[in-house]
């Protein structure tokens, strides 16, 4: 009987455990290279197959930088991002102006968050003063409803699902081009839809102005004029919201809108959604589908 038999291994105990570190750090080497490999082929648009931004998932992932804030369900992952249609040229420049300037600040992020909370405790809006200006707003407003009564119909001029479906609010579609207009109630940045598919019926409409100022529009109407700070866009849509770092949207890839110069505002007007707490209500309750916390609002 030979001595390897006779001690039974050639290694000790502690060779053995240094060995097994040695193959995990190699596979651990292997699976890096790999998710690197995929992650060119997706920014590139290599293998991967584009999305149906209507019924894609959202995982809540991120690929690189720091993790993002405020994840829900409503945004995109930044990898499904990624494999969307692209918006078009016109929107991505859109984009790209709404992103200069200065990253938001912790005291403008907390400002706008004790407005936006502030907001959500009221959801019945002021009763409106009808005058000649408002009517006129709002009967412009209301010959949207007659050109997108379907998400489909949105799709085809020009506008992309920005954000899923939000209880109370509905699914945005949004032309980026728009935003930096001056107020115009015919011609609203974003459409609200009461779901994600494209036949999705329209439910509202959402003005999203940049402006230095409260905007002028609705102004009669005491329009709930409100700003979303540090929103990471990807691709034209949204996957995080109150991000302060351009390092932490998407890894510096995104466009991070500081949001102290743009902003919303919700009309509920749509033939079928008239919102009985008021036409510049925060929500819709027929829009709560089942959600608690929306129904629940007084």
């Amino acid at each position: 009987m030979n001595r390897r038999a006779e001690s039974g291994s050639p290694f000790s105990p502690a060779k053995w455990v240094a060995f097994g570190l040695a193959i995990f750090g190699l596979m651990t080497i292997a699976v890096g290279c790999s998710s690197t490999s995929a992650d060119s082929r997706s920014r590139s648009g290599g293998t991967h197959k584009a999305l149906d931004p209507t019924t894609a998932r959202s995982s809540v992932t991120t690929r690189r930088g720091p993790a993002l804030q405020r994840p829900l369900p409503a945004q995109f992952s930044i990898d499904e991002a990624h494999r969307l249609t692209p918006p078009s040229q016109t929107d991505q420049t859109g984009i790209v102006a709404l992103a200069r300037g200065a990253e938001p600040t912790r005291a403008e992020l907390a400002a706008a968050q004790h407005a936006e909370n502030a907001m959500s405790s009221m959801a019945k809006s002021p009763p409106i003063s009808m005058t000649p200006r408002l009517r006129a707003d709002l009967d412009a407003a209301q010959l949207v409803s007659a050109h997108y009564p379907t998400a489909r119909d949105a799709a085809a001029a020009g506008y992309i699902l920005a954000s899923r479906f939000i209880p109370g609010i509905g699914a945005h579609w949004i032309r980026w081009s728009l935003v930096h207009r001056r107020f115009d109630a015919a011609h609203p940045a974003m459409l609200l839809f009461d779901g994600n598919g494209l036949n999705a019926k329209l439910a509202g409409l959402s003005y999203f102005v940049q402006s230095l100022n409260v905007p002028l529009g609705f102004v009669d109407g005491h329009a709930n004029w409100h700003r979303h700070v540090g929103l990471c866009i990807v691709n034209g849509r949204l996957v995080a919201e109150q991000v302060v770092r351009r390092s932490a949207c998407d890894g510096g890839n995104g466009a991070l809108i500081a949001g102290r110069d743009v902003w919303m505002a919700h009309l509920w007007t749509v033939p079928g959604w008239v919102n009985p707490d008021g036409e510049f209500a925060t929500i819709n309750r027929a829009l709560c589908a089942g959600d608690p916390l929306c129904a629940g609002m007084k």
